[in-house]
């Protein structure tokens, strides 16, 4: 498998898991599976080990042996993890209340304005 190839199957294993866990397009049937089986619940709650199971179930149609289908199922797991732990980082950030970010950044400089004009003030 070449790298292109390699970073399109992390990618779509990615996607797959995305559109089980957290997709609002399945938030239906993942909500009537959640409240009917506790291993769902618990498995769909969960991007590496849903990105598990997507990535070893696709790499069965792609490759032919156990060990390989396994090692996909690796591999998709943790860029699944990965990409899900950076996406909501990402979130975090873009939703933050701006206003609080700017206010927290201004109280920071006049922090620092402040302890300037003290040791200013102390030396005269």
């Amino acid at each position: 498998m070449s790298t292109p190839e390699l970073i399109v199957w992390l990618l779509a294993c990615y996607g797959i898991t995305f559109l089980l866990c957290g997709a609002k397009l399945t938030a239906t049937p993942r909500r009537w599976l959640v409240n009917n089986s506790d291993f769902l619940a618990n498995l769909l709650a969960c991007y590496f080990c849903t990105g598990f199971w997507v990535s070893v179930i696709a790499a069965c149609w792609v490759v032919q042996t156990p060990l390989w289908a396994v090692l996909h199922g690796f591999a998709g797991a943790t860029s699944s993890y990965i990409l899900d732990a950076a996406i909501r980082r990402l979130e975090a950030i873009e939703t933050m209340d701006g206003f609080a970010a700017i206010k927290r950044f201004e109280e920071t400089i006049d922090g620092f304005d402040r302890d300037d004009d003290d040791e200013h003030s102390a030396a005269d």
